[in-house]
């Protein structure tokens, strides 16, 4: 799949009417696969000295062809009810740069090394450890998941005061 990175994405020139311009964005989803995960460095740590980050992130073949006919609709919508501007042309974004990495650290009923957390984001095999965020979701989501990842931080928290 090809990304192109507009820096300018979404922002009009100073002569154009922002008032005649509908401003169309469409979103899939991508499954969480394995191989999609984070990993942490053994050797470089970051400025306060904890294990570097790596994310590792691909989209699956039949993801990619999904978010190409999600364009093709997006185009053909555009083009009924005007044109382009030249500063904002049909494009996919990079990936990521949304920052809501999902899947990361997947949600599992049983510890089965294909997860990271239980049904309540408890790690597995730890007492005292939780992780919260979209990186807990088993399955794919194509909106912002900022309301899914709190109703299950509070599912999680009521668990935890229940200890």
């Amino acid at each position: 799949m090809t990304f192109s990175a507009n820096p300018n994405y979404g922002e009009l020139a100073d002569n154009i009417d922002d008032r005649l311009v509908v401003d169309l964005r469409w979103f899939t989803m991508v499954e969480p696969t394995f191989e999609n995960c984070v990993t942490f460095s053994d050797k470089i740590q970051d400025i306060r000295g904890m294990p570097q980050p790596t994310f590792h992130y691909t989209i699956p073949e039949e993801n990619a062809k999904i978010a190409h006919m999600m364009m093709d609709d997006m185009v053909e919508c555009a083009l009924s009810i005007g044109g382009f501007l030249p500063s904002s042309p049909p494009q996919f974004l990079p990936a990521g740069a949304s920052l809501h990495y999902a899947g990361t650290y997947r949600m599992g009923t049983q510890n089965d090394n294909k997860c990271v957390v239980d049904p309540y984001s408890k790690v597995w095999g730890f007492d005292n450890l939780w992780l919260g965020g979209p990186g807990v979701f088993p399955t794919a989501t194509a909106a912002n998941p900022t309301l899914t990842a709190g109703a299950m931080a509070i599912r999680s928290a009521r668990k935890i005061a229940t200890r």
